[in-house]
């Protein structure tokens, strides 16, 4: 029951961050949790909110960017949008991060069969990313004793990433091959 109410707390959260559009008020918000996370988790807090901006730095630096050149490119204004777009996305990635360390879904979801399933395979799958992942960094340091520099570092980093998209496909294919050999898709028809 309390992984359903975290469950239920956390989507609310995410909702009324997403229904709120002033910048202050989100700021606001983003600080709050901040504290709360610090109350809560202490010295973890760091990493959390370490993850969370690793997590979203560059896609929202992408994202902001490309905004911002449109804008300037048709003169319209950018900086609320921009502003507000960085602490929704920050906002939401700590709420995610900190309530993931404390949430388990199989537990929040027991009250629905099909869901739980669905979540368990998922963690799985993750799991088995995670392990790849780990595998690809360890040969990638066994491999280069010493300090390599950013190219090789980003050219490991897009083979890791092609590889993950590898396992990924195969896996799905594989997944939705047995579920829907055991019917787990007529239900819906």
């Amino acid at each position: 029951m309390r992984d359903r109410l975290l469950l239920l707390a956390w989507l609310a959260a995410v909702v009324a961050a997403t229904l709120v559009h002033a910048p202050l008020l989100l700021g606001s918000a983003l600080g709050l949790v901040l504290v709360v996370v610090f109350a809560i988790e202490g010295r973890a807090a760091g990493g959390i909110v370490k993850r969370a901006l690793l997590a979203v730095v560059l896609v929202n630096l992408a994202v902001s960017l490309g905004f911002i050149a449109s804008a300037i490119y048709t003169a319209q204004p950018w900086l609320v949008f921009v502003t507000r777009l960085n602490l929704r996305v920050l906002l939401i990635a700590i709420l995610t991060l900190a309530m993931s360390r404390h949430l388990r879904l199989e537990q929040a979801l027991d009250f629905h069969a099909p869901s739980r399933r669905l979540a368990a395979l998922i963690q799985s799958q993750v799991r088995v990313l995670q392990s790849v992942a780990r595998d690809l960094s360890d040969a990638f340091a066994s491999r280069n004793p010493v300090a390599v520099g950013w190219s090789a570092r980003f050219r490991h980093a897009g083979h890791q990433a092609g590889a993950l998209m590898d396992k990924t496909e195969a896996q799905a294919t594989r997944l939705n091959e047995g579920m829907r050999s055991r019917g787990y898709f007529d239900s819906a028809q």
